[in-house]
Protein backbone atom coordinates (compact mmCIF):
# COMPACT_ATOMS: atom_id res chain seq x y z
CA UNK A 1 0.00 0.00 0.00
CA UNK A 2 1.12 3.24 -0.38
CA UNK A 3 2.62 5.36 2.46
CA UNK A 4 0.17 8.44 2.28
CA UNK A 5 1.41 12.00 3.76
CA UNK A 6 -1.40 14.21 5.26
CA UNK A 7 0.35 17.45 4.77
CA UNK A 8 -0.54 19.31 1.95
CA UNK A 9 1.86 21.51 -0.55
CA UNK A 10 1.32 24.87 1.51
CA UNK A 11 1.18 28.25 -0.95
CA UNK A 12 3.61 29.89 1.43
CA UNK A 13 6.39 28.18 0.44
CA UNK A 14 6.42 30.13 -2.92
CA UNK A 15 8.80 32.86 -2.80
CA UNK A 16 8.13 36.10 -2.03
CA UNK A 17 7.81 38.53 -4.82
CA UNK A 18 10.84 39.72 -5.93
CA UNK A 19 12.32 43.32 -4.92
CA UNK A 20 11.91 45.70 -7.97
CA UNK A 21 15.82 47.04 -6.75
CA UNK A 22 17.23 43.57 -6.19
CA UNK A 23 19.62 42.07 -7.90
CA UNK A 24 17.63 38.92 -10.64
CA UNK A 25 20.36 36.92 -9.76
CA UNK A 26 19.22 36.48 -6.01
CA UNK A 27 19.35 33.07 -5.64
CA UNK A 28 15.43 32.85 -3.48
CA UNK A 29 14.26 33.30 -7.47
CA UNK A 30 16.23 30.24 -8.89
CA UNK A 31 12.82 28.29 -9.94
CA UNK A 32 13.28 24.38 -8.46
CA UNK A 33 14.44 21.67 -10.80
CA UNK A 34 10.50 21.14 -11.35
CA UNK A 35 10.48 24.54 -13.04
CA UNK A 36 13.65 24.31 -15.08
CA UNK A 37 11.71 21.23 -16.31
CA UNK A 38 9.17 23.40 -17.94
CA UNK A 39 11.28 25.89 -19.45
CA UNK A 40 13.23 25.18 -22.66
CA UNK A 41 17.07 25.69 -21.88
CA UNK A 42 18.55 28.50 -24.31
CA UNK A 43 20.54 27.29 -27.15
CA UNK A 44 23.98 26.32 -26.63
CA UNK A 45 25.00 27.90 -29.71
CA UNK A 46 23.60 30.48 -32.32
CA UNK A 47 24.22 33.38 -34.76
CA UNK A 48 24.99 37.16 -33.76
CA UNK A 49 22.50 39.07 -34.68
CA UNK A 50 23.37 41.93 -36.75
CA UNK A 51 20.44 44.17 -36.35
CA UNK A 52 19.14 46.15 -34.02
CA UNK A 53 15.59 45.58 -34.15
CA UNK A 54 13.45 45.55 -30.99
CA UNK A 55 13.64 41.40 -30.72
CA UNK A 56 17.12 41.16 -30.59
CA UNK A 57 17.66 43.77 -28.15
CA UNK A 58 18.04 42.36 -24.44
CA UNK A 59 16.11 43.05 -22.19
CA UNK A 60 18.42 42.42 -19.26
CA UNK A 61 22.01 42.26 -19.11
CA UNK A 62 23.89 39.37 -17.98
CA UNK A 63 27.92 38.47 -17.89
CA UNK A 64 28.71 36.13 -19.86
CA UNK A 65 30.71 32.48 -19.05
CA UNK A 66 35.12 33.61 -20.08
CA UNK A 67 35.67 31.48 -22.20
CA UNK A 68 39.82 30.42 -22.96
CA UNK A 69 40.75 31.69 -26.48
CA UNK A 70 42.98 28.64 -26.65
CA UNK A 71 39.80 26.42 -26.16
CA UNK A 72 38.81 25.26 -29.59
CA UNK A 73 35.75 23.00 -28.48
CA UNK A 74 33.37 25.76 -26.88
CA UNK A 75 31.94 28.23 -29.50
CA UNK A 76 30.55 31.79 -28.77
CA UNK A 77 27.65 31.68 -26.65
CA UNK A 78 24.89 34.69 -26.51
CA UNK A 79 24.34 35.58 -23.21
CA UNK A 80 20.72 34.77 -21.72
CA UNK A 81 18.31 37.03 -23.43
CA UNK A 82 15.06 37.85 -20.99
CA UNK A 83 12.76 38.24 -24.41
CA UNK A 84 13.79 35.55 -26.19
CA UNK A 85 11.16 33.53 -27.86
CA UNK A 86 9.27 36.97 -27.54
CA UNK A 87 7.86 38.71 -30.79
CA UNK A 88 8.36 42.18 -30.09
CA UNK A 89 5.18 44.71 -29.49
CA UNK A 90 4.19 46.04 -32.51
CA UNK A 91 0.59 46.65 -32.66
CA UNK A 92 1.21 50.46 -33.77
CA UNK A 93 3.98 51.75 -36.15
CA UNK A 94 7.50 52.54 -34.46
CA UNK A 95 8.39 55.50 -34.92
CA UNK A 96 12.13 54.79 -34.90
CA UNK A 97 11.32 52.67 -38.06
CA UNK A 98 9.19 52.93 -41.07
CA UNK A 99 6.30 50.27 -42.70
CA UNK A 100 5.51 49.91 -45.80
CA UNK A 101 2.03 48.83 -44.73
CA UNK A 102 1.75 49.63 -41.21
CA UNK A 103 -1.31 47.74 -39.00
CA UNK A 104 -2.45 50.61 -37.77
CA UNK A 105 -3.63 51.80 -41.64
CA UNK A 106 -5.61 48.39 -41.18
CA UNK A 107 -6.91 48.32 -37.49
CA UNK A 108 -8.41 51.72 -35.55
CA UNK A 109 -10.59 52.04 -32.70
CA UNK A 110 -11.99 55.53 -34.07
CA UNK A 111 -15.12 53.99 -34.80
CA UNK A 112 -15.55 52.58 -31.10
CA UNK A 113 -17.94 53.94 -27.98
CA UNK A 114 -16.05 55.10 -25.38
CA UNK A 115 -16.08 52.31 -22.89
CA UNK A 116 -15.49 49.69 -25.91
CA UNK A 117 -12.75 51.45 -27.20
CA UNK A 118 -10.73 51.01 -23.74
CA UNK A 119 -11.61 47.67 -23.47
CA UNK A 120 -9.90 46.81 -26.70
CA UNK A 121 -7.18 48.71 -25.87
CA UNK A 122 -6.47 46.65 -22.41
CA UNK A 123 -7.53 43.47 -24.05
CA UNK A 124 -4.21 44.47 -26.23
CA UNK A 125 -1.88 46.11 -23.59
CA UNK A 126 -0.64 43.45 -21.33
CA UNK A 127 1.64 40.94 -21.58
CA UNK A 128 0.75 37.68 -20.62
CA UNK A 129 3.88 35.25 -19.57
CA UNK A 130 4.63 31.83 -21.00
CA UNK A 131 7.08 30.53 -18.43
CA UNK A 132 7.02 29.93 -14.51
CA UNK A 133 10.23 31.30 -14.11
CA UNK A 134 9.33 34.64 -16.20
CA UNK A 135 6.03 34.53 -14.17
CA UNK A 136 7.46 34.41 -10.64
CA UNK A 137 9.32 37.44 -11.33
CA UNK A 138 6.15 39.24 -10.92
CA UNK A 139 3.91 39.96 -7.80
CA UNK A 140 1.00 39.97 -9.32
CA UNK A 141 1.40 36.37 -11.29
CA UNK A 142 3.28 35.10 -7.96
CA UNK A 143 0.12 35.89 -6.34
CA UNK A 144 -1.78 34.23 -9.16
CA UNK A 145 0.08 31.06 -8.56
CA UNK A 146 -0.67 31.36 -5.13
CA UNK A 147 -4.34 31.90 -5.17
CA UNK A 148 -4.30 28.86 -7.45
CA UNK A 149 -2.87 26.60 -4.93
CA UNK A 150 -5.16 27.64 -2.44
CA UNK A 151 -7.94 26.73 -4.12
CA UNK A 152 -6.29 23.27 -5.63
CA UNK A 153 -5.77 22.84 -1.64
CA UNK A 154 -9.59 23.82 -0.71
CA UNK A 155 -11.00 21.38 -3.19
CA UNK A 156 -8.56 18.54 -1.66
CA UNK A 157 -7.22 17.63 -5.46
CA UNK A 158 -4.50 15.74 -4.50
CA UNK A 159 -2.84 14.05 -1.34
CA UNK A 160 0.76 13.68 -0.90
CA UNK A 161 1.95 9.52 -1.41
CA UNK A 162 4.84 7.49 -1.96
CA UNK A 163 3.95 6.36 -5.85
CA UNK A 164 3.92 2.85 -5.48
CA UNK A 165 5.89 0.57 -7.68
CA UNK A 166 5.68 -0.08 -11.14
CA UNK A 167 3.20 3.09 -11.52
CA UNK A 168 4.97 6.55 -13.24
CA UNK A 169 3.22 10.05 -12.83
CA UNK A 170 2.22 12.73 -14.92
CA UNK A 171 3.77 15.96 -15.42
CA UNK A 172 2.24 19.41 -15.17
CA UNK A 173 2.70 22.96 -15.77
CA UNK A 174 1.70 26.47 -15.17
CA UNK A 175 -0.59 28.38 -17.68
CA UNK A 176 -1.46 32.09 -17.55
CA UNK A 177 -4.12 34.20 -18.40
CA UNK A 178 -6.52 37.26 -17.35
CA UNK A 179 -9.64 37.73 -16.13
CA UNK A 180 -11.35 41.07 -17.56
CA UNK A 181 -14.53 42.94 -16.16
CA UNK A 182 -17.37 43.86 -18.29
CA UNK A 183 -15.77 47.24 -18.97
CA UNK A 184 -12.82 45.69 -19.71
CA UNK A 185 -10.50 46.60 -16.93
CA UNK A 186 -8.60 43.77 -15.15
CA UNK A 187 -10.35 41.28 -13.11
CA UNK A 188 -7.47 38.99 -11.74
CA UNK A 189 -4.81 37.52 -13.13
CA UNK A 190 -5.15 34.03 -13.62
CA UNK A 191 -2.94 31.30 -13.23
CA UNK A 192 -3.97 27.97 -13.73
CA UNK A 193 -2.04 24.16 -13.15
CA UNK A 194 -2.46 21.85 -16.20
CA UNK A 195 -1.42 18.31 -16.06
CA UNK A 196 0.08 16.95 -19.24
CA UNK A 197 -2.38 14.69 -19.99
CA UNK A 198 -0.63 13.81 -23.11
CA UNK A 199 1.55 11.16 -21.24
CA UNK A 200 -1.34 9.11 -19.87
CA UNK A 201 -1.74 5.75 -20.94
CA UNK A 202 -5.33 4.10 -21.80
CA UNK A 203 -6.25 1.34 -19.27
CA UNK A 204 -4.34 2.27 -16.97
CA UNK A 205 -4.76 6.10 -15.83
CA UNK A 206 -8.00 6.81 -17.95
CA UNK A 207 -10.79 4.59 -19.15
CA UNK A 208 -13.74 6.55 -21.06
CA UNK A 209 -12.71 10.36 -22.01
CA UNK A 210 -16.31 11.71 -24.53
CA UNK A 211 -17.43 14.83 -24.03
CA UNK A 212 -19.70 16.49 -25.95
CA UNK A 213 -18.24 20.37 -27.03
CA UNK A 214 -19.58 23.25 -27.27
CA UNK A 215 -20.58 24.08 -30.96
CA UNK A 216 -19.95 27.70 -31.88
CA UNK A 217 -22.82 27.18 -34.94
CA UNK A 218 -25.15 27.03 -31.69
CA UNK A 219 -23.55 29.80 -30.15
CA UNK A 220 -24.33 32.05 -33.28
CA UNK A 221 -27.98 30.80 -33.90
CA UNK A 222 -28.46 32.09 -30.13
CA UNK A 223 -26.80 35.60 -30.94
CA UNK A 224 -29.09 35.52 -34.15
CA UNK A 225 -32.05 35.47 -31.94
CA UNK A 226 -30.92 37.46 -29.66
CA UNK A 227 -30.48 40.58 -31.91
CA UNK A 228 -33.74 40.03 -33.53
CA UNK A 229 -36.12 39.83 -30.62
CA UNK A 230 -34.11 41.71 -28.36
CA UNK A 231 -32.75 39.31 -25.82
CA UNK A 232 -30.20 40.30 -23.20
CA UNK A 233 -26.96 38.32 -23.59
CA UNK A 234 -25.17 37.51 -19.29
CA UNK A 235 -22.13 35.62 -18.75
CA UNK A 236 -21.59 33.53 -15.79
CA UNK A 237 -17.95 31.92 -14.89
CA UNK A 238 -17.63 28.82 -12.64
CA UNK A 239 -13.74 29.28 -11.21
CA UNK A 240 -11.79 26.32 -11.91
CA UNK A 241 -14.60 24.53 -13.30
CA UNK A 242 -12.86 21.03 -14.04
CA UNK A 243 -11.57 20.72 -10.68
CA UNK A 244 -15.68 20.22 -9.28
CA UNK A 245 -14.91 16.61 -11.33
CA UNK A 246 -14.48 13.66 -9.21
CA UNK A 247 -11.39 11.17 -10.29
CA UNK A 248 -12.39 7.30 -10.54
CA UNK A 249 -8.94 6.36 -11.73
CA UNK A 250 -5.53 6.21 -9.85
CA UNK A 251 -3.41 9.36 -11.20
CA UNK A 252 -0.01 10.47 -10.31
CA UNK A 253 1.36 13.72 -10.94
CA UNK A 254 4.42 15.20 -10.20
CA UNK A 255 5.14 17.83 -7.99
CA UNK A 256 3.51 21.54 -9.52
CA UNK A 257 7.08 23.64 -10.78
CA UNK A 258 8.10 25.94 -8.32
CA UNK A 259 7.09 24.46 -5.11
CA UNK A 260 9.35 21.49 -3.21
CA UNK A 261 7.93 19.23 -0.61
CA UNK A 262 9.89 18.41 2.58
CA UNK A 263 9.91 14.60 2.06
CA UNK A 264 11.64 13.32 -0.77
CA UNK A 265 10.04 10.58 -3.25
CA UNK A 266 6.57 11.75 -2.96
CA UNK A 267 4.33 12.76 -5.62
CA UNK A 268 0.86 14.26 -5.65
CA UNK A 269 -2.11 11.42 -6.46
CA UNK A 270 -4.74 12.98 -7.65
CA UNK A 271 -8.33 12.86 -6.15
CA UNK A 272 -10.32 15.35 -8.45
CA UNK A 273 -9.54 16.04 -12.08
CA UNK A 274 -7.18 18.70 -13.34
CA UNK A 275 -6.90 20.83 -16.25
CA UNK A 276 -4.87 18.87 -18.71
CA UNK A 277 -5.91 15.17 -17.87
CA UNK A 278 -7.71 13.29 -20.65
CA UNK A 279 -10.77 12.42 -18.57
CA UNK A 280 -11.45 16.40 -17.14
CA UNK A 281 -13.56 17.29 -19.54
CA UNK A 282 -16.01 14.14 -19.31
CA UNK A 283 -15.96 14.28 -15.50
CA UNK A 284 -16.72 18.00 -14.99
CA UNK A 285 -19.64 17.51 -17.56
CA UNK A 286 -21.40 15.15 -15.78
CA UNK A 287 -21.39 17.01 -12.86
CA UNK A 288 -22.86 20.63 -14.58
CA UNK A 289 -25.07 18.44 -16.57
CA UNK A 290 -26.28 16.73 -13.02
CA UNK A 291 -26.39 20.32 -11.57
CA UNK A 292 -28.60 22.02 -14.48
CA UNK A 293 -31.16 19.00 -14.59
CA UNK A 294 -31.62 19.63 -10.87
CA UNK A 295 -32.43 22.92 -11.36
CA UNK A 296 -35.26 22.10 -14.09
CA UNK A 297 -33.49 22.45 -17.14
CA UNK A 298 -34.01 19.82 -19.94
CA UNK A 299 -30.46 19.08 -22.05
CA UNK A 300 -31.07 19.64 -26.05
CA UNK A 301 -31.12 16.92 -28.32
CA UNK A 302 -29.88 19.29 -30.75
CA UNK A 303 -27.01 20.02 -29.29
CA UNK A 304 -26.31 18.20 -25.78
CA UNK A 305 -24.05 21.13 -24.06
CA UNK A 306 -26.98 23.15 -24.96
CA UNK A 307 -29.41 23.27 -21.60
CA UNK A 308 -33.41 24.65 -22.22
CA UNK A 309 -35.51 26.37 -19.57
CA UNK A 310 -39.20 27.60 -20.91
CA UNK A 311 -40.51 29.70 -17.92
CA UNK A 312 -41.13 33.86 -17.64
CA UNK A 313 -39.27 35.97 -15.27
CA UNK A 314 -36.28 36.89 -13.36
CA UNK A 315 -34.64 33.77 -14.73
CA UNK A 316 -31.49 34.84 -14.84
CA UNK A 317 -31.10 35.76 -11.35
CA UNK A 318 -32.38 32.35 -9.78
CA UNK A 319 -30.37 30.71 -12.19
CA UNK A 320 -26.85 32.57 -10.66
CA UNK A 321 -28.02 32.17 -7.07
CA UNK A 322 -28.52 28.25 -7.88
CA UNK A 323 -25.40 28.02 -9.22
CA UNK A 324 -23.56 29.96 -6.63
CA UNK A 325 -24.59 27.04 -4.44
CA UNK A 326 -23.04 24.66 -6.35
CA UNK A 327 -19.88 25.92 -7.65
CA UNK A 328 -18.00 29.06 -7.13
CA UNK A 329 -19.16 31.32 -9.50
CA UNK A 330 -18.24 35.02 -11.09
CA UNK A 331 -20.94 37.01 -12.61
CA UNK A 332 -19.25 39.13 -15.44
CA UNK A 333 -22.09 40.73 -16.58
CA UNK A 334 -22.86 41.13 -20.57
CA UNK A 335 -21.70 39.15 -23.03
CA UNK A 336 -18.30 41.14 -23.54
CA UNK A 337 -15.47 38.60 -24.44
CA UNK A 338 -15.68 34.70 -24.71
CA UNK A 339 -13.30 32.29 -26.24
CA UNK A 340 -11.08 34.68 -27.50
CA UNK A 341 -14.04 36.40 -29.15
CA UNK A 342 -15.07 39.87 -28.82
CA UNK A 343 -18.40 41.01 -28.23
CA UNK A 344 -19.81 44.57 -29.08
CA UNK A 345 -23.68 45.44 -29.45
CA UNK A 346 -25.47 48.14 -30.31
CA UNK A 347 -28.39 49.70 -31.50
CA UNK A 348 -27.39 48.12 -35.48
CA UNK A 349 -26.88 44.34 -33.94
CA UNK A 350 -24.24 42.49 -32.46
CA UNK A 351 -20.85 42.42 -33.87
CA UNK A 352 -18.46 39.58 -33.50
CA UNK A 353 -14.44 39.62 -34.05
CA UNK A 354 -11.18 38.45 -32.86
CA UNK A 355 -9.27 40.98 -33.75
CA UNK A 356 -6.48 40.27 -30.86
CA UNK A 357 -6.31 36.55 -31.26
CA UNK A 358 -5.74 37.89 -34.95
CA UNK A 359 -3.10 40.62 -34.27
CA UNK A 360 -1.47 37.94 -32.19
CA UNK A 361 -1.55 35.51 -34.73
CA UNK A 362 0.36 37.96 -36.98
CA UNK A 363 2.76 38.88 -34.41
CA UNK A 364 3.88 35.58 -33.60
CA UNK A 365 4.74 34.68 -37.30
CA UNK A 366 5.88 38.12 -38.14
CA UNK A 367 2.90 39.23 -40.69
CA UNK A 368 2.03 41.74 -38.92
CA UNK A 369 3.86 44.68 -41.30
CA UNK A 370 2.97 42.43 -44.22
CA UNK A 371 1.28 43.30 -47.62
CA UNK A 372 -2.40 42.78 -46.94
CA UNK A 373 -4.54 40.28 -49.83
CA UNK A 374 -7.62 41.37 -51.20
CA UNK A 375 -9.08 37.86 -51.45
CA UNK A 376 -7.74 34.60 -49.85
CA UNK A 377 -6.13 33.04 -52.92
CA UNK A 378 -5.72 34.34 -56.67
CA UNK A 379 -8.53 34.35 -59.13
CA UNK A 380 -8.82 31.21 -61.13
CA UNK A 381 -6.07 29.55 -59.37
CA UNK A 382 -6.26 25.37 -58.70
CA UNK A 383 -5.07 23.53 -55.93
CA UNK A 384 -3.46 20.69 -56.13
CA UNK A 385 -0.52 18.33 -54.89
CA UNK A 386 3.08 18.70 -57.54
CA UNK A 387 5.83 16.41 -57.27
CA UNK A 388 8.34 19.44 -56.56
CA UNK A 389 6.23 21.68 -54.48
CA UNK A 390 7.29 22.42 -50.95
CA UNK A 391 5.01 21.27 -48.09
CA UNK A 392 2.63 24.32 -46.67
CA UNK A 393 1.63 25.00 -42.95
CA UNK A 394 -2.28 24.95 -43.46
CA UNK A 395 -3.32 25.27 -40.15
CA UNK A 396 -0.99 28.34 -40.24
CA UNK A 397 -2.54 29.61 -43.09
CA UNK A 398 -6.10 29.13 -42.58
CA UNK A 399 -5.66 30.52 -38.94
CA UNK A 400 -4.49 34.02 -40.38
CA UNK A 401 -8.18 34.75 -42.30
CA UNK A 402 -9.76 36.37 -39.55
CA UNK A 403 -9.39 39.93 -40.36
CA UNK A 404 -13.19 40.78 -40.56
CA UNK A 405 -16.14 40.20 -38.67
CA UNK A 406 -19.76 39.19 -38.34
CA UNK A 407 -22.42 41.34 -37.81
CA UNK A 408 -25.99 40.01 -36.60
CA UNK A 409 -28.65 42.72 -37.00
CA UNK A 410 -32.23 42.87 -36.99
CA UNK A 411 -34.01 41.63 -39.57
CA UNK A 412 -37.86 41.00 -38.14
CA UNK A 413 -37.79 37.29 -38.98
CA UNK A 414 -36.50 34.03 -38.08
CA UNK A 415 -36.71 32.35 -41.88
CA UNK A 416 -33.79 29.89 -41.86
CA UNK A 417 -32.59 30.17 -45.82
CA UNK A 418 -29.26 28.54 -47.32
CA UNK A 419 -26.90 28.78 -49.84
CA UNK A 420 -24.97 25.49 -52.01
CA UNK A 421 -22.72 25.20 -54.67
CA UNK A 422 -20.01 22.98 -55.97
CA UNK A 423 -16.98 23.43 -57.99
CA UNK A 424 -16.70 20.41 -60.33
CA UNK A 425 -13.65 18.28 -60.68
CA UNK A 426 -12.11 21.60 -59.45
CA UNK A 427 -9.15 19.48 -57.91
CA UNK A 428 -6.11 19.15 -60.67
CA UNK A 429 -4.81 15.89 -58.55
CA UNK A 430 -7.59 13.64 -58.03
CA UNK A 431 -10.53 15.56 -59.75
CA UNK A 432 -12.53 15.58 -56.89
CA UNK A 433 -15.32 18.38 -56.54
CA UNK A 434 -15.32 20.99 -53.94
CA UNK A 435 -18.62 21.84 -51.93
CA UNK A 436 -20.07 24.39 -49.90
CA UNK A 437 -22.84 26.11 -47.90
CA UNK A 438 -24.11 28.85 -45.94
CA UNK A 439 -26.77 29.50 -44.02
CA UNK A 440 -28.54 31.83 -42.42
CA UNK A 441 -31.44 32.07 -39.45
CA UNK A 442 -33.36 35.68 -39.22
CA UNK A 443 -31.51 36.91 -41.38
CA UNK A 444 -27.96 36.60 -40.19
CA UNK A 445 -25.07 34.11 -41.27
CA UNK A 446 -25.05 31.29 -38.54
CA UNK A 447 -22.90 28.17 -40.17
CA UNK A 448 -21.13 27.47 -43.22
CA UNK A 449 -18.84 24.52 -44.41
CA UNK A 450 -16.39 23.66 -47.60
CA UNK A 451 -14.85 19.78 -48.07
CA UNK A 452 -13.54 18.17 -50.79
CA UNK A 453 -16.28 15.38 -51.60
CA UNK A 454 -15.38 11.76 -51.05
CA UNK A 455 -15.98 10.63 -54.80
CA UNK A 456 -15.37 12.26 -57.83
CA UNK A 457 -18.56 13.06 -59.63
CA UNK A 458 -19.21 12.43 -63.34
CA UNK A 459 -20.68 15.60 -64.07
CA UNK A 460 -21.60 18.94 -62.41
CA UNK A 461 -25.10 18.50 -61.97
CA UNK A 462 -23.83 15.70 -59.74
CA UNK A 463 -21.52 17.40 -57.56
CA UNK A 464 -24.17 20.24 -57.31
CA UNK A 465 -26.46 17.62 -56.11
CA UNK A 466 -24.00 16.32 -53.35
CA UNK A 467 -23.41 19.03 -52.48
CA UNK A 468 -27.11 20.30 -52.00
CA UNK A 469 -28.00 16.98 -49.89
CA UNK A 470 -24.70 18.69 -47.58
CA UNK A 471 -27.30 21.85 -47.09
CA UNK A 472 -29.92 20.22 -46.76
CA UNK A 473 -28.98 18.04 -43.51
CA UNK A 474 -27.45 21.66 -41.92
CA UNK A 475 -31.03 23.27 -42.70
CA UNK A 476 -32.79 20.29 -41.32
CA UNK A 477 -30.69 20.38 -38.05
CA UNK A 478 -31.40 24.25 -37.87
CA UNK A 479 -34.89 23.76 -38.17
CA UNK A 480 -34.53 21.02 -35.27
CA UNK A 481 -32.76 23.36 -33.20
CA UNK A 482 -35.19 26.48 -33.21
CA UNK A 483 -38.36 23.74 -32.51
CA UNK A 484 -36.36 22.88 -29.56
CA UNK A 485 -36.21 26.78 -28.74
CA UNK A 486 -39.73 27.11 -29.13
CA UNK A 487 -39.67 28.61 -32.49
CA UNK A 488 -40.46 26.36 -34.80
CA UNK A 489 -39.87 27.27 -38.47
CA UNK A 490 -43.57 28.35 -40.44
CA UNK A 491 -42.13 29.11 -43.34
CA UNK A 492 -40.75 26.42 -46.19
CA UNK A 493 -37.19 26.70 -45.67
CA UNK A 494 -34.81 28.04 -49.03
CA UNK A 495 -32.02 26.36 -50.74
CA UNK A 496 -30.54 28.55 -53.27
CA UNK A 497 -28.65 26.72 -56.03
CA UNK A 498 -27.20 28.17 -59.08
CA UNK A 499 -27.37 24.54 -60.95
CA UNK A 500 -30.58 24.27 -63.17
CA UNK A 501 -29.96 20.60 -63.89
CA UNK A 502 -29.23 19.81 -60.14
CA UNK A 503 -32.74 21.09 -59.39
CA UNK A 504 -34.63 19.36 -62.19
CA UNK A 505 -32.97 15.73 -61.12
CA UNK A 506 -34.36 16.99 -57.21
CA UNK A 507 -37.95 17.73 -58.59
CA UNK A 508 -38.51 14.97 -61.23
CA UNK A 509 -39.16 11.56 -60.01
CA UNK A 510 -38.36 9.71 -63.26
CA UNK A 511 -34.50 10.25 -63.81
CA UNK A 512 -33.23 7.00 -63.50
CA UNK A 513 -30.15 7.15 -66.00
CA UNK A 514 -29.21 10.40 -65.03
CA UNK A 515 -29.68 9.61 -60.98
CA UNK A 516 -28.50 6.07 -60.46
CA UNK A 517 -25.40 6.75 -58.65
CA UNK A 518 -26.96 9.25 -56.70
CA UNK A 519 -30.09 7.10 -54.95
CA UNK A 520 -29.47 7.43 -52.05
CA UNK A 521 -29.11 10.92 -51.74
CA UNK A 522 -32.20 11.46 -54.42
CA UNK A 523 -34.76 9.55 -52.36
CA UNK A 524 -33.54 11.95 -49.36
CA UNK A 525 -34.44 15.24 -51.05
CA UNK A 526 -37.69 13.59 -52.27
CA UNK A 527 -39.35 12.86 -48.98
CA UNK A 528 -38.12 16.12 -47.78
CA UNK A 529 -39.64 18.00 -50.98
CA UNK A 530 -42.78 16.36 -50.61
CA UNK A 531 -43.24 17.47 -47.23
CA UNK A 532 -42.62 20.68 -48.18
CA UNK A 533 -39.80 21.18 -45.84
CA UNK A 534 -37.74 23.03 -48.03
CA UNK A 535 -37.72 24.25 -51.43
CA UNK A 536 -34.66 25.03 -54.56
CA UNK A 537 -35.17 28.69 -56.11
CA UNK A 538 -32.65 28.85 -58.55
CA UNK A 539 -29.92 32.26 -58.52
CA UNK A 540 -27.67 33.34 -60.49
CA UNK A 541 -23.94 32.36 -60.16
CA UNK A 542 -23.26 35.95 -59.84
CA UNK A 543 -25.47 35.88 -56.74
CA UNK A 544 -23.93 32.75 -55.82
CA UNK A 545 -23.21 33.14 -51.71
CA UNK A 546 -21.64 29.83 -51.40
CA UNK A 547 -19.23 30.70 -54.56
CA UNK A 548 -16.26 31.60 -52.26
CA UNK A 549 -16.49 28.84 -50.57
CA UNK A 550 -15.56 26.35 -53.86
CA UNK A 551 -13.00 28.21 -55.74
CA UNK A 552 -10.95 31.31 -56.17
CA UNK A 553 -13.11 34.38 -57.73
CA UNK A 554 -12.34 38.29 -58.25
CA UNK A 555 -11.53 40.76 -55.24
CA UNK A 556 -15.21 42.07 -56.25
CA UNK A 557 -17.23 39.37 -56.31
CA UNK A 558 -15.56 38.87 -52.95
CA UNK A 559 -16.11 41.83 -51.17
CA UNK A 560 -19.74 41.44 -52.75
CA UNK A 561 -20.43 38.26 -51.24
CA UNK A 562 -18.59 39.16 -47.59
CA UNK A 563 -21.00 42.26 -47.53
CA UNK A 564 -24.50 39.92 -48.26
CA UNK A 565 -22.95 37.67 -46.03
CA UNK A 566 -23.08 40.52 -43.07
CA UNK A 567 -19.26 40.04 -42.71
CA UNK A 568 -17.59 43.52 -42.07
CA UNK A 569 -14.87 45.56 -40.46
CA UNK A 570 -15.76 48.25 -36.84
CA UNK A 571 -12.02 48.54 -36.74
CA UNK A 572 -11.20 49.97 -40.59
CA UNK A 573 -9.89 52.98 -40.28
CA UNK A 574 -12.44 56.01 -41.23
Amino acid sequence: MPKSDQSPIHSDQLPDPPDPYEDISDPSLTPTDNTEQQDEDPPSNSTVPTDQSPENILEVTTPTRLVHLEDKTIGYQLPFRQNRGKPPNRYSPDIDKTSKYPIANHVSTEKLSEPLKAFVHQLSAIHIPTKVSEALKDPKWVQAIKEEMKALEKNQTWTLETIPRGKKTIGCRWVFTIKHNADGSIERYKARLVAKGYTQTYGIDYEETFAPVAKLNTVRVLLSLAANLDWPLHQFDVKNAFLHGELTEEVYMDIPPGYNTTQTGTVCRLRKALYGLKQSPRAWFGRFTMAMKNNGFKQCNSDHTLFLKHRKGKEISQLQDYLATEFEMKDLGGLKYFLGIEVARSQQGIFLSQRKYVLDLLTDTGMLDCKPADTPIVQNHHLGEYPDQVPTNKERYQSLHLEKGLMFSKHGHLNIDGYSDADWAGNVTDRKSTSGYFTFVGGNLVTWRSKKQNVVALSSAEAEFRGMTKGICELLWLRKLLTELGYKPTSTMNLFCDNKAAIAIAQNLVQHDRTKHVEVDRHFIKQKLEAKVFQFPFVKSEDQLADILTKAISSKAFHNSLDQLGIGDIYAPT
